[in-house]
């Protein structure tokens, strides 16, 4: 029986990975800088990868280029999508997700290395003020985030699910430009169960800069946002 490919990397490698997360948490500490933190952590995923087989097919890297700070707006097909974007990425970046889904230890050694925002989408409170920190750090620090506007991914694999506007309304005071950035294949990474060679892709694609959405309602930018990935999802699937 074909097993997990996360469980076969594990297996493969159990005293790297846990020397990885010994790093990675020991790298969370505010004295490193975020260059240094992302490095650390740029370096596992690599490894990850490179122990399950995986390889990325990256185009439109020169979206992200001469940009000060960013956000990401991406598609959601599994486990594999922020290790699939740390991998393509040479510039710090973190990410918003779910804290019910961070009970991994490695996991969350990665995530506080990333200084991740880890939302509680039972308590709309903390919510609030954990956007209002993501703002303060676009604005006064120019990070850049990764956001999953799907929530979860549902065994949706090159389908695209409803995108969620409650997580894009702080983007408007940052004034940064947003990056759609579309994620194919990265399901067969870690939700399907197999060992063999796999490759996934990402595409980073063109920047909607601030004129372009200051304007628009919250809903009105995610239809904008999800139409031009699933405009990319429907060109590959073509190529394919």
């Amino acid at each position: 029986m074909k097993i997990n490919r996360l469980k076969y990397s594990i297996a493969k490698r159990p005293l790297k990975l846990i020397s990885m997360s010994v790093s990675m948490q020991r790298h969370a500490k505010k004295k490193y800088s975020e260059q240094t933190r992302y490095r650390i952590v740029k370096k596992c995923m690599e490894t990850i990868f490179k122990t399950g087989k995986v390889s990325i097919k990256v185009t439109g890297l020169e979206n992200t280029e001469n940009q000060e700070k960013f956000i990401i707006l991406s598609n959601h097909q599994g486990k594999a999508d922020m290790l699939a974007i740390i991998n393509s990425l040479n510039r710090p970046i973190s990410v918003l997700i779910d804290k019910a889904v961070c009970t991994n230890p490695f996991l969350n050694s990665c995530l506080n290395c990333l200084n991740a925002k880890k939302i509680d989408k039972k308590d709309p409170k903390s919510a609030i003020k954990l956007f209002e920190e993501m703002e303060r750090e676009v604005i006064e620090e120019n990070r850049s985030f990764v956001i999953f506007p799907e929530g979860q991914h549902q065994n949706n694999q090159n389908h695209l699910q409803e995108f969620y506007t409650g997580c894009l309304g702080f983007i408007y005071n940052t004034k940064a430009p947003i990056i759609p950035v579309c994620l194919y294949d990265t399901y067969k990474v870690y939700e399907v169960r197999d060992t063999k060679p796999v490759s996934c892709e990402v595409h980073y694609l063109k920047p909607i800069y601030y004129d372009e959405y200051k304007d628009l309602r919250k809903k009105e930018l995610a239809e904008l946002v999800k139409q031009r990935i699933q405009d990319k999802l429907d060109e590959l699937d073509n190529a394919h």
